[in-house]
């Protein structure tokens, strides 16, 4: 059946990003073909100064370098619901080098470390009501899991870690049913 895609950037903020049909970015999202993410995520790069970039060009709202995973979880939640075609199984992928080291400022029952609980909930509610099938993947060397974990909400699933980014596509393909 038809595959449509729902892509989320994010830095120490979040995009939901789509390709318009002139082939130019689309930082308000939605979804997309298949054939579109491949042109989109071709078109990403991230320079040395570790900003997001599409087609050589900084994406204004991601010119940060800071990981923030709750802005990333909102975002994601937030513009899911726009317009979803239907289909026969959802999948999500979250993918990070797994070191945050930002996280929102907004009086939710501010707790230590990078990932407060509420956003936690918020997003293992999404992920459940939606039927998502959630694979957490980190990408590097040594990785600190712990947040990785937090995200895979999935309770019979652990977070992936990607030592070499070449085989990520395999890995990927690994967790399709």
């Amino acid at each position: 059946g038809d595959v449509n895609v729902n892509l989320t950037l994010f830095n120490s903020t979040a995009a939901n990003v789509a390709l318009n049909a002139d082939g130019s970015l689309n930082t308000s999202g939605g979804w997309m073909s298949v054939a579109d993410a491949k042109t989109l995520l071709g078109k990403l790069s991230i320079p040395s100064n570790q900003h997001i970039e599409f087609d050589g060009i900084d994406i204004s709202a991601l010119s940060s370098y800071y990981t923030n995973y709750e802005v990333a979880l909102n975002v994601s939640d937030d513009t899911y619901a726009i317009s979803t075609p239907i289909a026969d199984q959802s999948v999500a992928y979250f993918i990070s080098d797994g070191v945050p080291n930002r996280e929102l400022s907004d009086g939710d029952d501010e707790e230590t470390g990078y990932l407060d609980q509420v956003h936690v909930d918020t997003w293992s509610n999404f992920i459940s009501t939606n039927d998502i099938d959630l694979t957490v993947i980190g990408i590097g060397n040594n990785l600190s899991m712990d947040y990785l974990n937090e995200v895979q909400v999935d309770p019979d699933k652990s977070a992936i870690e990607v030592a070499d980014v070449t085989t990520l596509t395999e890995v990927m393909l690994s967790t399709v049913l």
